[in-house]
């Protein structure tokens, strides 16, 4: 099997750019262990940032300076961290602010709601029933909206 330049040119980014990330690897988690809570987090920030940068080792290969590029993508990833982890604290919060759902104190209760159900889901069936006979031509949601045109139209 015959290999073209391109392929051997990405094979020695590649490996260039690994030998780079070896030789900043102390830098790098120094400056991730810095500003993350734990010396886990750095290294798992690390290692994603590692595959980052390899899967576009040819485009940091041709960049100006590459060192620069994986230290915007290290502060980047710091902050969609930080911002996730926010995100995930305010769901858990309102989680836990939600009171819990109370069972039903009446069974009756309970089985009139499961009968609404079961009416409001057989009535939505007879109304797709009902639309699908007067419209042959279309599905259903082409058909709401070619009355919509239509509506705008006139």
């Amino acid at each position: 099997m015959e290999s073209s330049p391109e392929g051997a040119d990405t094979c020695r980014d590649v490996e260039g750019l690994a030998r780079r990330l070896a030789a900043e690897r102390p830098r790098q988690l120094r400056y991730l262990r810095s500003r993350l809570p734990t010396a886990e987090d750095a290294e798992d920030a690390w290692q994603d940032a590692s595959i980052r940068f390899l899967q576009h080792a040819a485009s940091l290969a041709a960049a100006e300076r590459p060192e620069a590029w994986m230290g915007v993508s290290l502060r980047r990833l710091v902050v969609d961290r930080y911002r996730r982890a926010a995100v995930q604290r305010r769901t858990a919060e309102a989680l836990a602010a939600e009171p819990l759902p109370q069972p039903l104190a009446d069974p009756e209760a309970e089985v009139e709601l499961q009968a609404a159900a079961v009416r409001l889901h057989r009535a939505r069936a007879a109304l797709r029933a009902a639309m699908d006979e007067n419209c042959h031509a279309c599905p259903l949601a082409d058909c709401w909206a070619k009355a919509r045109l239509r509506n705008i139209a006139a």
